[in-house]
């Protein structure tokens, strides 16, 4: 589970801001509250729910028409070779009081989550480390009020090939000072995604996201800082980055818009 953390930007940082600094917290590591533990080894064949501490030992797949929920205060675990294909539904429904973990089992690295076409990831209060997350054409990733970091070294958190990703309310990094080996927060490449990224704090990767494919895309309301590049975007591609706060210079370019930025970090953005 991410270690629960805070900051406050550098008095230097904010000083060409001329503005006060406001601190994001990182949510606070709830305390254990089951005990059961659930191995699984073979993929579900029909709808479950998992809760306590359920330790995937090798790679799954959640079929078409099925539904894996994820119950509050639960622990995820999967082993570092494994992978989670969802053709199906995976529900991971964490609550303010009683979040969900999903992390590495033996090691902080995990194969990721795969979402082909028809798939759909839902997530709400959920702490998510360690495996990358790919959305294929068609394929679906709602995330709310969470926060996803820390893939392997050189790896890409978010990717997409054309998936319908809608990311609100969520922290992408980690805050400053803290470590993340994250190559990329997002890499939208291929296809005609849908994106919808608002009020999230996007930090502390190599790049913020590289922005290869999606029209009429939405980066509003959002932090971006200490990445070493925010945006980079190639292609037709356009979006709004409106209403946001940027560490450093906000993109521009032909199908780029950055009007209304914030002199300083906005307080409507990461986990509510």
């Amino acid at each position: 589970m991410k270690l629960a953390a805070s900051f406050a930007l550098s008095a230097g940082l904010l000083a060409a801001c001329g503005s006060d600094t406001m601190t994001p917290t990182m949510a606070t590591p709830d305390a254990p509250t089951m005990t059961q533990v659930t191995n699984v080894t073979t993929s579900p064949t029909a709808d479950v729910t998992w809760s306590g501490t359920i330790r995937v030992q090798n790679s799954i797949m959640i079929p078409s028409g099925v539904t894996v929920t994820v119950a509050a205060g639960s622990t995820l675990q999967v082993a570092a070779t494994a992978t989670i294909t969802i053709a199906g539904t995976l529900a991971i429904a964490g609550t303010k009081a009683q979040k969900v973990t999903i992390e590495g089992l033996a090691t902080d690295d995990w194969a990721g989550l795969a979402i082909p076409t028809g798939g759909a990831f839902t997530m709400t209060y959920g702490e998510y480390t360690g495996g990358n997350i790919d959305v294929a054409q068609n394929g679906s990733f709602t995330v709310t009020d969470s926060e996803l970091s820390r893939v392997s070294s050189g790896t890409d958190l978010l990717t997409s090939s054309g998936g319908n990703i809608d990311v609100e309310y969520s922290w992408l990094g980690q805050p400053v000072g803290q470590s993340d080996t994250t190559h990329c927060d997002m890499h939208f490449e291929g296809g005609s995604p849908t994106l919808t990224i608002m009020h999230d704090n996007i930090s502390t990767a190599a790049y913020g996201v590289m922005f290869y494919s999606g029209v009429n895309a939405s980066f509003t309301y959002n932090n971006w800082f200490s990445n070493g590049i925010q945006v980079d975007a190639t292609g037709a591609v356009t979006g709004d980055f409106s209403n946001g706060w940027f560490d450093k210079s906000p993109p521009s370019g032909t199908g780029l818009t950055a009007s209304d930025l914030a002199s300083a970090m906005i307080a409507d953005a990461g986990p509510r």
